[in-house]
């Protein structure tokens, strides 16, 4: 009882925000651990990212899970998250800037007359 605990969730992507990592990562290791011999649901270690801000952790808890406990970004849900904010905008825009023109050069040789429907106000694009 009041205890508070963040976690967004979107299909099988879960981010969790921890705080006093010391204590509670090996805590939440170790209910993910029992949660997958319950359910047969396992962590895949090897897509799972971590960020850290304001934290370097012992080295106990660098020696349970081979994670990359420097990474300066993650990607969640196809967004990449910086720790330094600053470089947000520059970590998702300009590599969606560089494809929008070649992705919509791709679709538009694609298209044929007669494809596109502009009755009721509406233009559904329908792909050959």
């Amino acid at each position: 009882m009041g205890r508070e605990h963040k976690i967004s969730l979107f299909a099988d992507d879960i981010l969790i925000y921890l705080t006093n990592p010391n204590i509670t990562f090996p805590k939440l290791l170790s209910l993910l651990e029992t949660f997958g011999s319950l359910s047969g649901y396992k962590l895949n270690i090897l897509k799972t990212q971590i960020l850290t801000f304001n934290y370097k952790p012992n080295q106990e808890i660098k020696s349970k899970v081979n994670l990359n406990w420097e990474s300066e970004w993650m990607k969640y849900l196809g967004v990449n998250i910086t720790k330094d904010l600053s470089k947000l905008y520059n970590a998702n825009f300009n590599p969606l800037s560089v494809m929008i023109p070649v992705i919509n050069v791709a679709y538009l040789q694609l298209w044929r007359p007669g494809l596109l429907n502009w009755r009721l106000g509406r233009a559904p694009f329908i792909h050959p």
